[in-house]
């Protein structure tokens, strides 16, 4: 990381934005409006109401939303950076698609959740 925690490129704003996203409730409302966005915009494509498909971005927005809202860091690095943010929530819904979110996560050294008990 750079001085001052300015973030250049997107190899910086990655291990950065999987930190903020640390909550497994924040990253489940990413995910679940990920996939909600994609039935949308498959439902769409198939009704051939392609011209509607930019509403399709709304249940990943909401998603979005709500997660952020237990985790106002994500929040914070997401309204810095959303160009990049977009593209992290697609590879972290493609990395936990995948089973290797978690690996990553270990990667970038993101704390494990602290557990109720």
């Amino acid at each position: 990381m750079k001085k001052h925690n300015k973030i250049d490129t997107f190899n910086e704003f990655w291990p950065e934005y999987l930190r903020a996203h640390a909550s497994p409730a924040s990253r489940a409302l990413h995910f679940a409006g990920i996939v909600l966005s994609l039935a949308v915009a498959a439902a769409l494509v198939s009704c051939g109401m392609v011209f509607f498909l930019v509403l399709a971005i709304i249940p990943a927005q909401l998603g979005a939303y709500l997660g952020h809202k237990l985790s106002p860091r994500a929040d914070k690095i997401s309204d810095e950076h959303p160009d990049w943010a977009a593209f992290a929530d697609a590879k972290m819904f493609v990395l936990a698609l995948t089973g290797r979110l978690s690996d990553e996560m270990r990667r970038v050294a993101v704390p494990a959740p602290a557990h109720a008990g």
